[in-house]
């Protein structure tokens, strides 16, 4: 019988999307990444040590002299700044989306694979097979990039 082994059928099913913006959210993961590396650094902590510490979506404010907190503050203005631009460029993304829904999808187009249940993106990387060194890994990762941009081809 045809997909007895498979448990949830569900896990395979792929949305085709087209190619979305996504520069303001590389932008604001590698803001994170520096206010976290200067809050760090400031305190004598790690990086690793201070995600493990922080509730998602939260951001650390060390208490300590004004030229700390000067630092600290400026690096998180800059970060909501971005996460309100980063707001726009979603909706945009939604937008562009709404708008291809249903359409055809023509050979030399760039897509994304969005997985429907989980809302992550397939994204090819540099690791290949074990067996076959012809073949590229794939994931399933939440953050867009250029790896997560196919090319239909014939």
């Amino acid at each position: 019988e045809e997909g007895k082994n498979c448990g949830n059928f569900r896990e395979f099913v792929f949305e085709v999307a087209p190619k979305l913006n996504y520069d303001i959210s590389k932008e604001v993961q590698k803001q994170k990444k520096r206010h976290l590396t200067s809050v760090g650094s400031l305190m004598n902590v790690t990086v690793d040590a201070l995600k493990k510490i922080m509730s998602p979506g939260k951001f650390f404010m060390p208490k300590r002299s004004t030229t700390t907190l000067t630092k600290s503050n400026s690096s998180h203005e800059t970060l909501l700044k971005l996460e309100k631009r980063q707001a726009v460029e979603n909706d945009l993304n939604r937008l562009i989306c709404e708008q291809n829904k249903g359409k055809f999808v023509y050979y030399g187009s760039e897509i994304q694979l969005r997985h429907n249940d989980s809302g992550y993106y397939l994204k090819g990387t540099k690791n290949t097979a074990e067996h076959d060194k012809e073949c590229s890994q794939a994931i399933v990762t939440q953050f867009m990039g250029y790896g997560s941009v196919f090319k239909v081809l014939p």
